[in-house]
């Protein structure tokens, strides 16, 4: 066992780490090992976190495969008490690329030896065009108004919006028919009044080089939507931050679009999602 301690902002913090491996046999279920335990220490009324350090083997950390704790069933100590979730540290739904991934609970009593059960269920996402979770759209600023995701399900929907159109149009008498063929014809908003008032709300924010943004809609009730990248045409990623509210999506470029700007689609198909039931049993806390 290792016991390190530090001093910041007036808390001491104890850390405690078991490396298991050459100590412990390494707890092994269906490609997954234990990989070390953590047990961070705080005075005062802050919780004991108690951390699970997992690995995956043969992960591919190449930025097109992801690993996330997609539900935890059960995490029982030897005392038959349940481990609550960490406040500050959520197990659930946040996707990774390492080939780690951690379990975060509330520290056990010191009566409890062990972890005598560990039940979750572990999703591996795979991001390809053959499993339909990356989608290539070439020659983007030329597919303005085109709902990107229409192959894949109504309920989802992506369309690059003429923002320069809309903006040309406002307070004249074009602007409403317009929106309303947005609405129409691509099923922006549930009513016209929401498209409406979506289209306003473009307008309250100030962007100083309107070139280098990129002005979406999205419609997205399960949050299928994963990554938006855009390459110019020799290849190069170009967008360098977004902003997003509900329905909104703005992508900042370093430099204007042209004909060669292509946008890549990272979407959580299900085709492309792997799960696993994790079951591990009788591991000794520090």
């Amino acid at each position: 066992m290792l016991g390190i301690s530090s001093k910041k902002i007036c808390r001491l913090i104890i850390f405690i780490t078991i490396l298991l491996f050459g100590i412990i046999p390494p707890a092994f279920s269906q490609g997954v090992n234990l990989n070390a335990i953590e047990e961070f220490r705080y005075k005062g009324s802050k919780e004991i976190l108690l951390r699970l350090k997992m690995e995956v083997e043969n992960f591919e950390e190449d930025g097109l495969h992801f690993l996330r704790v997609q539900k935890v069933n059960s995490a029982i100590d030897d005392t038959g008490n349940s481990l609550g979730w960490h406040n500050g540290y959520p197990n659930e739904g946040q996707w990774g690329r390492s080939r780690y991934f951690n379990f975060n609970f509330q520290a056990p009593s010191r009566e409890a030896i062990s972890l005598k059960k560990l039940s979750a269920v572990i999703e591996h996402f795979t991001v390809s065009k053959e499993k339909n979770s990356l989608l290539s759209i070439e020659n983007l600023m030329q597919k303005k108004e085109i709902d990107f995701l229409a192959d894949l399900g109504e309920e989802t929907k992506l369309i690059l919006l003429n923002f320069e159109k809309l903006k040309e149009l406002r307070d004249r008498p074009g602007y409403k028919p317009y929106i309303e063929n947005l609405h129409e014809d691509l099923g922006m908003g549930n009513t016209l009044e929401e498209a409406t008032r979506f289209v306003e709300k473009l307008f309250y924010f100030s962007y100083e080089d309107l070139e280098s943004h990129l002005f979406f809609y999205k419609k997205d009730p399960e949050n299928r939507i994963f990554r938006l990248y855009v390459f110019n045409g020799e290849g190069e990623k170009i967008n360098t931050g977004y902003s997003y509210a509900k329905e909104k999506i703005v992508l900042y470029l370093a430099e204007a679009p042209d004909e060669n700007t292509r946008l890549e689609i990272m979407y959580e198909h299900p085709d492309a999602i792997d799960k696993m039931e994790l079951n591990l049993n009788n591991i000794a806390l520090p």
